[in-house]
């Protein structure tokens, strides 16, 4: 698991100014859906993984879009992911691009919070999952570009068995899926107050040795 505070909302929360056109920012969510192609993309039966051990994931695929919230109220169909997602590069070694059937475009530029469940069995029902979150801005026309967060949730599912040891596998071919929910503005998570403050003494405490230096 890494836990990370993307440099764009860093800025953010220390109060520096963010560039932005004189406007009107995003306000809203909507909610995204697709599928992985199984099991090129996912382990093949007999692992104990599906989706929870992914690094990259193809996102070629079409995904559709509910009915959303707010300004994206007018967002829903189908939704065209380009590239691919690389959860050991920051920013993704493929910029993710989320081109909504509107006109509406989301462009990742980082990840953080990724969670990994292991393969767990109730009966001869096993699944995983995988969780992240990438921040990025969205854009979408007589709208200024917003800082923005997608909230990513892949499943997985298969037919499968506890061996020795309590291990689970995967007995039969599997299945899997992913969910989202787009958010703008963004509210990606961020450290504690206490966090935060000793953060602001530490630039400051910088500044003061720079000072002296001169």
């Amino acid at each position: 698991m890494r836990t990370k505070i993307p440099g764009w909302l860093a800025i953010a929360m220390l109060g520096l100014p963010v560039a932005a056109d004189a406007g009107t920012m995003i306000n809203g969510s909507i909610s995204l859906s697709g599928g992985f192609s199984c099991p090129n993309t996912c382990f093949a039966p007999g692992s104990t993984a599906i989706v929870s051990q992914l690094n990259l994931l193809d996102s070629q695929a079409p995904a559709f879009a509910l009915a959303g919230s707010g300004d994206y109220a007018g967002s829903g169909g189908f939704v065209m992911p380009i590239g691919a997602i690389d959860l050991l590069l920051t920013p993704p070694g493929v910029q993710p691009l989320f081109t909504f059937s509107d006109g509406t475009k989301f462009f990742a530029a980082d990840i953080a919070n990724i969670i990994r469940s292991a393969l767990a069995c109730t009966g001869s029902s096993c699944s995983d999952s995988l969780e992240f979150e990438m921040g990025g801005s969205v854009t979408m026309p007589g709208y200024d570009s917003t800082p923005s967060v997608l909230r990513w949730t892949g499943r997985g599912s298969c037919d499968g068995q506890n061996i020795v040891g309590g291990v689970a596998t995967c007995s039969g071919a599997p299945t899997a899926s992913w969910s989202a929910i787009l958010t703008s503005p963004a509210t990606l998570s961020v450290p504690e107050p206490g966090t935060l403050a000793l953060l602001s003494l530490g630039l400051l405490g910088l500044g003061v040795n720079r000072r002296k230096l001169h």
